[in-house]
């Protein structure tokens, strides 16, 4: 398979690894493989720095995260020994990635600022910037991020890359309230996809879509169906993150429908694909998930100490809105403890983490939650 040209969208765009899996995988592999020896003979340090690069995307893209983590930081060493300055911007850029996926927040945002200031590719780092401040609950700030990302993609005619801003957008939109922003953003993002014949990224949009449909429940048989198709896909390319993520949503559905035994398989596999691949982000997700299913189950201790878990992940890595979650759920345990006083200030801190978020779909169950609880 012939190495993507450096201007296509699809050898920049971060998390997307469609041109490089599936059946050819090891051609694609054997030739990359051959490429970056001989550029490594001759001394082409810049051909090196973006077989590295490449080869990176691609292990990033099926959860071979410490090779791309090894790759990376040598690449980074070449840019920087001989440099490369476009090449240094654009390997911060995909380091900012990979830390954002090991669950590394605050470091994400260093590296993609580090590549911003020196001109790197900005509709890329945006983007991913937009992302960070997403899960560092700065959901203000990810909003006009991901819309920068997106004027700049739209000016490109990198239609790939907007769509994929634009289901970033969507989720940020669910996050403040705006069901239907969210909605007509990540459709918008289902249909280029499509016409761009770029499959991962339309699969992360029905994820989306089907999240913001599970919190309505005459939809929650078309998020399902959403959560399937994305769950076939990943499991076909090798996408482990988009196949944990289908876990999770499939969880979710589980849930709602009141089949916790159910939830709990899928919130688990979920959790070892995070496991096995680094995704701590979603290994915290997860542990919030199986703590409602135990909830759900009415094993209060089970919940509790799968949710302790989750929330020491969660502020260990700077996740505001997992720890958000998972401080309401366990507000919602002691309560059932008869421990209202510890149940109504852990609901408290969630909702002032929310508030200041702007995270107004988790404050709404925290609200909730403190109405029972001063009722109680």
């Amino acid at each position: 398979m012939e190495q993507p040209e450096r201007g296509k969208e699809e050898y920049w765009h971060p998390l997307r690894g469609d041109f490089q899996l599936g059946r050819h995988a090891a051609d694609w592999l054997a030739a990359m493989m051959a490429q970056l020896e001989a550029a490594r003979n001759c001394a082409d340090y810049r051909a090196e720095v973006t077989m590295l690069l490449t080869l990176a995307q691609a292990e990033q893209a099926v959860g071979n995260i410490p090779s791309a983590a090894s790759r990376l930081q040598v690449a980074l060493t070449i840019a920087r020994e001989h440099h490369l300055d476009s090449e240094e911007a654009v390997v911060l850029a995909d380091l900012g990635t990979l830390d954002y996926l090991q669950g590394r927040p605050n470091e994400a945002r260093l590296h993609l600022s580090e590549s911003a200031q020196r001109g790197g590719h900005t509709e890329i780092t945006a983007g991913n910037l937009g992302l960070v401040l997403h899960d560092l609950g700065r959901l203000e700030e990810a909003r006009m991020s991901l819309e920068q990302a997106i004027e700049i993609c739209r000016s490109l005619g990198l239609r790939t890359k907007e769509a994929s801003n634009l289901s970033h957008l969507g989720e940020v939109c669910r996050g403040l309230g705006d069901v239907e922003a969210a909605e007509n953003l990540l459709g918008s993002s289902v249909e280029i996809a499509r016409s761009e014949a770029a499959p991962h990224t339309e699969s992360e949009s029905l994820i989306k879509l089907a999240v913001l449909w599970t919190g309505l429940p005459d939809r929650l048989e078309d998020a399902a169906e959403h959560a399937e198709a994305a769950l076939a896909f990943a499991s076909s390319t090798r996408s482990r993150s988009t196949e944990a993520h289908a876990h999770l949503v499939l969880g979710v559905v589980s849930r709602c429908l009141g089949r916790s035994s159910e939830a709990i398989g899928h919130d688990q596999e979920a959790w070892n694909i995070a496991r096995s691949t680094g995704y701590l982000r979603v290994e915290a997700g997860t542990r919030v998930g199986i703590a409602r299913s135990y909830l759900q189950l009415g094993d209060l201790e089970t919940a509790r100490r799968h949710l302790v878990e989750g929330l020491d992940a969660a502020k260990g890595r700077g996740f505001r809105l997992i720890e958000s979650d998972a401080l309401v759920v366990l507000s919602e345990i002691e309560r059932r403890r008869g421990r209202g006083d510890i149940a109504t200030a852990l609901c408290c801190i969630a909702l002032d983490i929310q508030r200041k978020a702007k995270y107004r779909l988790g404050a709404r169950e925290a609200a909730g939650l403190l109405r029972t609880l001063v009722g109680d």
